[in-house]
């Protein structure tokens, strides 16, 4: 009988996939069985809530209030195109911090905020082939560019057929910034496809200063790899 030899885990994969682990973000569709799907979810794990067309907005909110009310930490996805006004933007915001929500992930238009030094990229990643690493392969982009991932999730995709999944990744940087774009350059050329949901600013005020050190380093290598070009004897 033979067995698939599972692919190795690089150290910097394996501690990134650890740490998503210790405290991974769960999400909920808000029907009308999701607070009966709560109830398998870990006491205070952190809960996103997608934003439905068709149920509306409110739907979303209303999820998060009875999440935050069962001790979880709701994360409502605001859609800006479901946004009537900025009296309804108001009741929104009024209704989140009533409820003790106190982060949320917006979905905006087509223009890319500019970059602030503490940001936060989303994107999908569509494997290419349903195989042993593919994950790892993934997460190896991040961790070899030592960049953050605060959020990582499966969905099945619509087109594919059983095993058939694409990861949603919230990476720290924006995509400005050299190091998150090599990564996202090399998920594009290797993966199946790549979806870029948007680059914005991360909540709370803390400085990356391990991410700029980062970016530092990727310029000085590149400034040397450049030099030693130049050597090449024409």
């Amino acid at each position: 009988m033979l067995f698939r030899r599972r692919a190795a885990m690089a150290p910097p994969a394996r501690d990134a996939l650890a740490h998503l682990l210790r405290a991974p973000t769960f999400e909920l569709v808000p029907l009308k069985n999701a607070l009966d799907q709560a109830a398998f979810l870990p006491a205070g794990a952190t809960v996103s809530v997608t934003a439905s067309p068709a149920k509306g907005i409110e739907a979303t909110v209303a999820l998060c209030q009875e999440l935050q009310a069962r001790g979880f930490r709701a994360v409502p996805h605001l859609s800006a195109r479901m946004v009537r006004d900025r009296s309804h933007l108001r009741d929104l915001i009024a209704w989140l911090e009533g409820a003790g929500v106190d982060r949320a992930f917006v979905v905006g238009g087509d223009a890319i905020p500019p970059r602030t030094g503490h940001d936060r990229t989303a994107i999908v990643v569509y494997q290419s082939a349903d195989e042993p690493g593919s994950l790892i392969s993934i997460l190896q982009e991040f961790a070899a560019r030592r960049i953050n991932l605060s959020h990582l999730s499966s969905r099945p995709t619509k087109q594919g057929g059983l095993g058939d999944y694409c990861f949603v990744i919230y990476a720290d940087g924006h995509i400005e910034d050299e190091l998150l774009a090599d990564a996202l350059r090399d998920l594009r050329a290797k993966q199946g496809a790549v979806k870029f949901l948007g680059s914005y600013p991360a909540a709370g005020s803390e400085a990356h200063t391990a991410r700029e050190h980062a970016d530092e380093r990727w310029k000085e290598a590149d400034d040397w790899v450049a030099a030693l070009r130049k050597r090449i004897a024409l």
